[in-house]
């Protein structure tokens, strides 16, 4: 989250420190991606020990995870949209160029950094409900 607020100060001061916000802000975006992932199949494996093995509802976990990931892709997109509109963003044709208003031009600067890093704090909300622990998933499955 930080990482990515930081790119906000590249409206003010542009400079080369962006590849170091940009390289963290990679590195952390690349776990914001792996943790859900991993979070998956525990849940589908605890599912799976608690209701018995076979009527664990594995494909209702899946399909509502992939219903999430496209609804929060859609969403996210949208949410640039709206930024880049609200501060006068001009779209042109390939080939053409214009100039850009300078709220444009910060407008894609929070684009990219505040509007994630805002994102990426109300995630945590979520996550704070997660109750599955690594005791609850190495069990063994009852006899």
């Amino acid at each position: 989250m930080i990482a990515a607020a930081s790119l906000t100060l590249a409206v003010w001061s542009p400079g080369a420190w962006i590849y170091a916000s940009v390289a963290v802000a990679g590195v952390a975006y690349a776990g914001l991606q792996a943790l859900p992932m991993a979070m998956l199949p525990d849940v589908i494996s605890h599912d799976e020990r608690v209701s018995g093995r076979g009527r664990g509802q594995a494909g209702t976990f899946t399909g509502v995870w992939t219903a999430g990931e496209t609804v929060g892709f859609a969403l996210g997109a949208s949410a640039v949209a709206l930024m880049l509109a609200a501060t006068g963003y001009v779209s042109t044709v390939a080939g053409a160029s214009t100039a850009q208003p300078d709220a444009a031009v910060a407008g894609i600067a929070l684009s990219f950094s505040v509007l994630p890093a805002a994102l990426m704090a109300a995630s945590l909300v979520t996550l704070r409900r997660y109750r599955l622990r690594r005791s609850d998933i190495d069990v063994a499955p009852p006899a």
